[in-house]
């Protein structure tokens, strides 16, 4: 059985708060489960402009039948570590959440 068939990119709103962020990035990733008919779905938001230091936090979301877990990080996303930590959290979680359900 397929677990993952596809991916979703869609430019969204800056999240105002860590509440509103936590929320949206859930909610973007059941979309995506939903959309592709799958049995996960993940979505990355930056949640707001970078500050002052060029890091911006990151949420990451992987959205499953029971529910949705959500990692966290200030990244500088212009850098070679931004995008290495959104795929290695999102890889590692995934590894983590089928090991669990082997």
């Amino acid at each position: 059985r397929d677990v993952l068939r596809g991916v979703s990119i869609t430019p969204q709103p800056v999240a105002q708060s860590i509440v509103s962020a936590d929320t949206l990035v859930a909610e973007l990733a059941h979309t995506v489960r939903e959309q592709w008919k799958s049995d996960l779905g993940i979505a990355m938001l930056a949640t707001g402009e970078p500050g002052s230091d060029g890091f911006t936090e990151v949420r990451i979301a992987l959205a499953y039948s029971n529910g949705v877990e959500i990692w966290e990080r200030r990244v500088e996303m212009a850098s070679d570590e931004g995008w290495s930590f959104a795929a290695t959290t999102t890889m590692d979680q995934l590894r983590h959440w089928l090991g669990h359900k082997a």
